[in-house]
């Protein structure tokens, strides 16, 4: 019987798949979403600049868009506490009371690749706006669909 058959003890010989390092995409703090009275913390992500790459895990080992941030505020505290990595899924289907990375249409000026997002638990969705949740300072906000560009899952903490 060849090693690494079916019912073989023996180790194959092929070893285990290579599974590619999961990318850390820039983050930064970009001020506060304007809506109404709230402080709604807005964070900017660098879509195309890697800063750092971590082991993948096993699950996300066929999610070839998958990627991981870096928390930089403080407004899902106590959930996610600035400095925490964790992964998202672009492909991943969300639900209501998932944690997403919420992409903004608009852009900035500067053509640096960064786009506007609101990190947040996902509270409710319909065909004209999503109403997201924020820990710190607790509020529930809407989002209108057109200001809308992606609706991205975060899939949970890096250790």
């Amino acid at each position: 019987m060849p090693a690494g058959a079916l019912g073989d003890g023996r180790p194959s010989p092929w070893g285990a798949p290579h599974v590619p390092p999961l990318p850390v995409v820039a983050t930064s703090l970009a001020g506060e979403w304007a809506h109404e009275a709230s402080r709604i913390e807005l964070t900017e992500i660098g879509t195309c600049e890697i800063v750092d790459r971590l082991g993948r895990p096993r699950s996300l080992a066929n999610d070839h868009s998958a990627y991981a941030i870096t928390i930089v505020g403080d407004s899902m505290w106590p959930r996610f506490r600035p400095g925490r990595r964790v992964a998202v899924s672009p492909t991943a289907p969300v639900a209501i009371g998932d944690d997403v990375v919420v992409k903004l249409t608009s852009h900035g000026e500067d053509g640096r690749n960064r786009v506007p997002a609101l990190i947040k638990e996902l509270v409710r969705k319909s065909g004209s706006a999503v109403e997201l949740r924020q820990f710190n300072p607790d509020v529930t906000f809407e989002v209108p669909a057109a200001e809308i560009s992606a609706i991205e899952k975060i899939l949970g903490e890096l250790i």
